[in-house]
């Protein structure tokens, strides 16, 4: 329907000819705008009706191991210092600050929980940031969302097997339980966020040792 009103935009302005050009190319802007905008709305329409039914079935799985009193004092907000400064401020997506470009929490469960396998793209940038913002954001209170980030997030992987949440991590690259880490070994685990393989403990343990080391700086100077 909407590909038909453009070509008949267009056949209108080959008969008027070039007086009424830009007439013509508003017009097309505008039906183009609607149907960027219609998709949008069918996107996150689309998003929204499936939100419950993921959230129940995440708590009513076995992968929610760890809840966020399994955390220290202290360590939820160094983890959110370094991934998303702003979670409880923001709505899903942050547009404001040194790391309005970066992704945040919310935006990182939407790429695990709503695709089916995360490609980087324009179009699913797009995606992201509109079910982050107007689907999980309204519909998952925050702490519901830093529990799935926690025990979702990827962490690399190992023996050709991603490692997905902290507690796997504990037991993938220490041998130990979540709760028994040292702040050292949980801060290697956070310096994975950024780039979990490039900075994984196993592969590149000195990269992520340098990782570790700027954390620590950045954190100093606050």
């Amino acid at each position: 329907m909407r590909q038909k009103l453009v070509d008949a935009l267009l056949l209108t302005g080959r008969k008027l000819g070039m007086r009424n050009i830009m007439w013509l190319a508003i017009a097309v802007t505008f039906v183009a705008l609607a149907s960027v905008v219609a998709q949008g709305v069918d996107i996150v329409v689309e998003a929204r009706q499936r939100t419950p039914q993921i959230i129940a079935d995440l708590w009513n799985s076995q992968r929610l191991t760890l809840t966020l009193g399994d955390f220290r004092s202290g360590r939820l907000d160094l983890l959110l210092a370094v991934q998303d400064p702003l979670f409880y401020q923001h709505h899903g997506v942050n547009l404001v600050g040194r790391r309005a470009r970066t992704t945040t929490v919310t935006q990182a469960l939407v790429k695990y929980l709503y695709f089916d396998g995360w490609r980087p793209s324009a179009e699913n940038k797009i995606r992201q940031t509109l079910i982050a913002a107007f689907a999980l954001d309204p519909l998952a209170t925050k702490d519901e969302q830093l529990t799935v980030f926690v025990n979702t997030v990827y962490l690399g992987s190992s023996q050709g097997r991603a490692v997905r949440g902290f507690a796997q991590g504990a037991e993938v690259y220490f041998g130990k339980r979540f709760e028994v880490l040292t702040e050292d070994e949980y801060l290697s685990l956070v310096a994975m966020l950024d780039a979990p393989n490039a900075l994984s403990i196993a592969r590149n343990p000195e990269a992520n040792a340098q990782r570790v080391s700027q954390i620590r700086s950045t954190l100093m100077r606050q």
